[in-house]
C-alpha cells in the first residue's frame, strides 16, 4: 500500500513538471470511410517543405508496423531544422513530424488514439499534435508551439488535397 501511494505521488509530481504544449487533435469528419489517400507518406512529408525527409522501409521501421496487418502502408519523418535531433541517422517524431498513411481512416484514428493513450496527455513522454487527411495521420512534436504546429497542419491539408 505504501509503495502504491509513493508511486502515485511520483506520477503526479512528474505530470505537474511538464512544460510541453497540449495536444491538438483534429479527427476526420467521418471515421467510417475506406477511401485510400493517393499519396505516400514520403510524398506528403516532402510536400510539407519543413525539413529533411526520411522515408521508412520495413527494415527501418522501429514500430514494425509498415506493411503489416493493422499497420501503415507508408511512413516518413520530417527532421525540422529548428529542433535538436539527437539521432539524425534514425529520426523520430520528436525531431519534427511523422506522416503515416493507412489503408483506412479508421486505422489512422486508432493509431492516433493508441499513441495518445501512451503519452497520457504529456508529462515525461512528451506530447504530439495529431492531424488527419483521409487515411493519413500527421504527428507533430509537442516541442513546437501551437502556431508552428498549425503551419504543419495547413501544409499537410494542402498536400493531401492535391
Amino acid at each position: 500500500m505504501r509503495y502504491t501511494i509513493i508511486a502515485m505521488l511520483a506520477a503526479l509530481a512528474l505530470a505537474g513538471c511538464s512544460d510541453q504544449t497540449p495536444v491538438a487533435q483534429t479527427p476526420p469528419a467521418s471515421t467510417t470511410s475506406t477511401v485510400v489517400t493517393h499519396h505516400t507518406a514520403g510524398e506528403l512529408a516532402t510536400a510539407l517543405g519543413m525539413g529533411t525527409v526520411t522515408v521508412w522501409t520495413a527494415a527501418t521501421d522501429e514500430n514494425q508496423l509498415l506493411g503489416r496487418p493493422g499497420g501503415y502502408t507508408s511512413a516518413a519523418t520530417v527532421t525540422d531544422k529548428r529542433l535538436p535531433c539527437p539521432d539524425k541517422a534514425d529520426p523520430g517524431t520528436d525531431c519534427g513530424a511523422t506522416v503515416e498513411v493507412f489503408p483506412t481512416d479508421d486505422e489512422a484514428v486508432r493509431r492516433s488514439e493508441y499513441i495518445q493513450s501512451i503519452l497520457g496527455g504529456g508529462g515525461i513522454l512528451g506530447t504530439e499534435y495529431h492531424y488527419f487527411a483521409a487515411t493519413a495521420l500527421l504527428r507533430v512534436t509537442g516541442q513546437l508551439t501551437p502556431d508552428q504546429a498549425k503551419v504543419y497542419a495547413e501544409k499537410f491539408q494542402t498536400a493531401a488535397s492535391r
